[in-house]
């Protein structure tokens, strides 16, 4: 059974009563499907989130060179991109069912997957690109660095909030 791919702008848009109604409707399926769309709508879950970091060499003006090398690196990603986008639909379907099955409704399960997979997958848009590696400079040094930087970032301010007592930072850090 499928959805109609609009359903998720409109429940996006939607007031809280409206929402109610449209869940109301769907199967426990259709429910999850909606609940990844809305994944894919925010690129939460997106090819064009690690393709982004592949296509860093080709940025700039459009020449025949350029393309060429566009569709090398569309080739040489295929499994990287592949991989990435299956551990970004796992991970927020599994963070999606753990969140409902703890009893938070729809919509808060879905921003708690949306946060899971962020937070442990990173975004790799440029807009949550480390300094560091922004600009011309930092792109040709920084190329495929981005997951480390922001692991290590992650590690930092998970080490500064255990060093002033944050239980489940202490926790977190405990698993590494």
């Amino acid at each position: 059974e499928n959805l109609p791919f609009s359903l998720s702008h409109y429940y996006a848009q939607a007031d809280k009563q409206t929402k109610a109604k449209i869940l109301k409707g769907l199967t426990e399926e259709q429910r999850d499907l909606l609940a990844l769309k809305l994944a894919v709508d925010t690129n939460t879950i997106a090819n064009s989130i690690s393709h982004e970091a592949m296509l860093y060499i080709t940025e700039g003006e459009a020449s025949p060179m350029k393309e060429n090398t566009r569709k090398a690196m569309d080739v040489a990603s295929y499994f990287q991109r592949t991989g990435e986008l299956l551990s970004r639909k796992g991970a927020y379907m599994a963070a999606f069912e753990l969140a409902r099955k703890s009893g938070k409704d729809f919509d808060a399960s879905v921003q708690a997957a949306r946060a899971a997979v962020n937070d442990t997958l990173y975004d790799y848009s440029a807009a949550n690109r480390p300094r560091i590696i922004s600009g011309t400079f930092g792109r040709f040094f920084g190329a495929f660095r981005t997951y480390q930087l922001q692991t290590l970032g992650k590690l930092m301010n998970l080490g500064a909030a255990a060093v002033q007592g944050d239980k489940q930072a202490q926790k977190e850090l405990g698993y590494i």
